[in-house]
């Protein structure tokens, strides 16, 4: 146990989200749906996603490899 705790450090995720940030999720019943990050949890890799479904918020965790930041168009 104390390998563990002294061991190596945990990855870093690749990606840093921010409470607010707009996401859209890449898998799961929510594929494609555009969210906001609620809260973000580095220690469990999961990030807590607000998605708008029929006009009411609907909060949803996912692992923070699911969800992505929206690709912008150029205009």
């Amino acid at each position: 146990m104390q390998q563990m705790q002294a061991g190596v450090e945990k990855p870093r995720p690749k990606v840093l989200f921010e409470v607010g940030e707009l996401v859209r999720v890449k898998e799961g019943p929510f594929t494609d749906f555009n969210g906001s990050v609620e809260d973000v949890n580095y220690d469990k890799n999961k990030i807590r996603v607000a998605v708008t479904i029929f006009g009411r918020s609907t909060q949803s965790s996912w692992i923070s490899g699911k969800s992505k930041r929206p690709e912008k168009r150029e205009r």
